[in-house]
């Protein structure tokens, strides 16, 4: 009977891998879009300078002040390289199998950080467990954005991986330490505040490994890669530039990066509760605190703690800055629900399994949709509308926060606009028009007044719109309606 249940037990835990695996697969299509804009405008649109789709990079400040590294940008360029001599020139088969290289990737290092938990024994080897680690939505949202924070955190855990795979041979591989340093390298040549991810983590093993010398070579060969970064970036920018020292120079000394906006010290503390994942969120930070605070002895308390007191005491805040911490958000809850556990407090952790579920598959709908609604947009023109008539109402759809995402709509057809005043008149002297808008108001005027118009593509169901007056006032849809 004992045999029955842990086979039973094996089986749901490799269906949930599976499931994460498909899943890592399928997200990158339906998941399309940017985070935050740096993720578009610092990696795709230089993509699109080196892939001469677009003709300078001078108009994105970091790149006239040199301040952004290369390395990851091309990657994604050899990857489309590759596809164009397989004579694949669509933009969004291009995003595609980048977001679907960066998911299994993502994937990988799921897998790794769970091998690392349970040797580590942080946790232990349960469905629950293993349903945390593998489907919650944070993380499978995470591993299909293009962004620095994604692929510099993948490659940090794989780091973390091959230290401890170097540290548990019984003899000594030294091609493990030296795999290790190699994925801390990329993961700081990436995203430079990684540097202070590994950082923590070495001190660790100075401190309660005595591992001096191991940490020499590992300092070593980082050195060098950040060096080869160097390189890197001098193909990127066609000059000589240290490009370390100009991102804190810029940054730190300048102060740009407070330009941006200032927050309180508590701003993470309080997000992470109350607008990260919620109501998930708030147990992600009980169980960060209760974690720290009962294995301060822990690698991951050294981590956690030393970025959350660095990014605390920055002036300007983003969540996004600390996806490092949040990626292990799946052993922070079952750190605290073992804890409750502990306590005996079983109809308690019942209750909050429950609750983590539901909300987890609440969250996954979201997954569903694009993540930039604009984006979507342009995929449904490429593939539908691109010999067509394309007119928008006050707001030019291929525009984004003043910024032009050449990336996409180079291969476009052109959009012109129609003045508000003149829209019926202008229906009804053409044929065989879409029009673009973003305000309900607009096209529900169309639909009413004219017979010969109709939806064909909407970024959100237009139920879903229609079920809160405020969000029909909101410009947070994407219609477009075509009149013959």
């Amino acid at each position: 009977m004992q045999n029955i249940t842990r086979m039973n037990s094996l089986n749901l835990h490799q269906i949930f891998i599976f499931l994460s695996f498909i899943l890592h697969i399928f997200l990158p299509y339906t998941n399309i879009g940017y985070y935050s804009m740096d993720e578009h405008f610092q990696i795709l649109e230089p993509l699109a300078y080196k892939l001469e789709i677009r003709n300078q990079i001078d108009d994105i400040w970091e790149f006239e002040a040199a301040i952004r590294p290369w390395i990851q940008i091309y990657f994604y360029y050899y990857i489309i390289l590759i596809l164009i001599e397989l004579s694949i020139t669509n933009p969004f088969i291009w995003i595609y199998v980048i977001q679907l290289v960066l998911s299994i990737i993502g994937f990988l290092s799921t897998y790794f950080l769970y091998r690392i938990a349970l040797k580590q024994r942080i946790i232990s080897q349960n469905n629950f467990n293993s349903y945390l680690f593998f489907l919650l939505i944070f993380i499978l949202f995470i591993h299909v954005r293009t962004s620095a924070e994604n692929l510099s955190i993948s490659l940090f855990i794989f780091g973390i991986y091959f230290i401890f795979k170097f540290l548990n041979q019984e003899k000594t591989k030294i091609y493990f330490l030296i795999l290790a340093s190699i994925f801390f390298g990329g993961s700081i040549l990436i995203r430079f505040q990684m540097a202070f991810l590994i950082l923590p983590f070495y001190l660790w093993l100075l401190f309660f490994k005595r591992l001096l010398f191991i940490s020499f070579i590992s300092f070593i060969v980082i050195s060098l890669l950040l060096i080869v970064g160097l390189l890197i970036d001098y193909f990127g920018y066609g000059f000589l530039n240290n490009t370390y020292y100009k991102y804190y120079y810029f940054n730190i000394v300048l102060g740009i990066f407070d330009n941006f906006g200032v927050d309180p010290w508590w701003f993470y503390f309080s997000n992470i509760v109350i607008k990260f994942f919620p109501p998930i969120g708030f147990f992600i930070f009980l169980g960060l605190l209760l974690f720290v605070y009962k294995s301060p002895k822990s690698f991951l308390s050294w981590i956690v703690v030393f970025n959350l007191l660095l990014f605390s005491y920055l002036g300007h805040k983003e969540i996004r800055f600390i996806f490092p911490v949040l990626i292990f958000s799946p052993i922070f809850l079952i750190y605290l629900f073992n804890f409750l556990e502990e306590k005996k407090l079983y109809n308690v952790v019942k209750y909050l399994k429950v609750t983590v579920i539901v909300f987890n598959l609440l969250f996954f709908i979201l997954l569903l949709f694009p993540a930039e609604r604009q984006i979507h947009l342009y995929r449904y023109i490429y593939y539908n509308l691109n010999e067509s008539k394309i007119y928008y109402l006050k707001e030019n759809p291929y525009i984004i926060d003043g910024l032009k995402p050449i990336f996409y709509v180079n291969s476009l057809i052109d959009t012109k606009e129609i003045k508000i005043s003149d829209l019926d008149s202008f229906i009804k002297d053409n044929r065989n028009i879409n029009i673009i808008t973003n305000e309900f108001k607009y096209y529900d005027l169309i639909l009413r007044n004219h017979k010969d118009c109709k939806k064909i593509f909407s970024t959100y169901p237009e139920k879903l719109i229609l079920l809160n007056e405020n969000w029909k006032k909101r410009k947070m849809n994407w219609f477009i309606v075509q009149c013959n």
